[in-house]
């Protein structure tokens, strides 16, 4: 498994040990359907241009939106932005803890603007650098 997939698998198992439904972006529609919530879009990593050091560590971002249903009004979704941002951050410290694991940076964490989904939902979008050893 080269380091692309190896952190995408690693990522996935995260957040279905959190209990979300993990699916790309252009899933998403039959997620809601199939699946049902908390859901997890992950995007496909990016190489960090300019941060890879030699053959031993790649830099990648990966893009991650964690989406709960909305069960009130808008001016009510602090709670869930709450839980899903501790997710955010536990899903983000057991990545770092993975022996292939360098470092995990959270570099972006926000709410996402109105719901993602014609079932009503409340999305904050992260993302996470991820730096790994090769060859592991």
């Amino acid at each position: 498994m080269n380091t692309r997939e190896s952190l995408f698998a690693l990522i996935k198992k995260q957040l279905e040990e959190r209990s979300y439904s993990v699916c790309a972006p252009a899933e998403l529609a039959s997620f809601v359907a199939h699946e049902g919530f908390p859901i997890a879009l992950v995007e496909e990593p990016k190489l960090v241009a300019g941060s890879v050091s030699g053959d031993t560590v790649r830099a990648y971002d990966i893009g991650v939106k964690l989406l709960m249903q909305r069960v009130s009004s808008a001016d009510k979704c602090a709670p869930l932005f709450a839980l899903i941002e501790d997710d955010i951050v536990q899903v983000a410290t057991l990545v770092a803890e993975a022996p292939e694991v360098c470092s995990v940076v959270l570099r972006e964490v926000a709410p996402v603007a109105g719901a993602l989904t014609h079932a009503g939902d409340v999305a904050m979008s992260t993302v996470m650098r991820v730096e790994l050893f090769c060859g592991m």
